[in-house]
């Protein structure tokens, strides 16, 4: 089985460009990812910082990867599986926090700097989970041999488009996601 050359592009320019907005947010305001990591209560206190920092160099390094791809049609395989491992991880640590009932964390997943402190974030839900592991599944799918096709000047405009629907498409997963965790806690308030 070969992957087209237009679908490859496709999942990594998507890719490119999740990794590096969202490192670009993390290291936008360190403080704040370092203090929502802290939050999740899964690495020891000492080690949130350097981690933070990590873990934001690190989507950044992915996210330029998968770019650079765009232009190449090859990627190295570790960057699918790094990518793969990562977001599960992120699922997998939001997993943990939702059984033990904590609900209230922000994910850390969509979070900026011109947030205020009094805006709650994302809070975590197996919606979030699910997102992560259909990702970390997906970041997969360009480790098949992609055929030789030749690209047409048609693919290039349709590689734009087709990603402008999957960013709007995967954005507003993300918002239904974020309004059904702001609606449940609102409701909460208002038992």
């Amino acid at each position: 089985m070969t992957l087209d050359p237009q679908i490859f592009r496709c999942l990594a320019l998507a890719f490119g460009m999740l990794f590096i907005l969202a490192s670009s947010h993390k290291l936008g305001d360190r403080a704040r990812f370092g203090s929502i990591l802290a939050e999740y209560r899964i690495l020891p206190t000492a080690l949130v910082p350097a981690s933070a920092l990590l873990i934001s160099a690190l989507e950044l390094v992915i996210g330029c990867f998968w770019i650079g791809s765009v232009f190449t049609l090859q990627i190295m395989a570790a960057i699918p599986v790094a990518s793969t491992l990562l977001l599960s991880i992120y699922g997998l640590a939001i997993a943990v926090n939702l059984a033990r009932g904590r609900t209230h964390i922000d994910c850390g997943c969509s979070f900026s700097a011109n947030r205020t402190d009094s805006d709650a974030g994302q809070q975590l839900s197996t919606g979030l989970v699910v997102r992560n592991l259909v990702l970390a599944a997906v970041a997969l799918v360009p480790l098949l041999a992609t055929s030789t096709r030749e690209l047409t000047i048609m693919d290039h405009g349709l590689l734009v488009l087709i990603t402008l629907v999957v960013v709007l498409y995967y954005a507003a997963f993300n918002q239904l996601l974020a309004n059904r965790g702001a609606i449940a806690s609102w409701r909460n308030s208002h038992a």
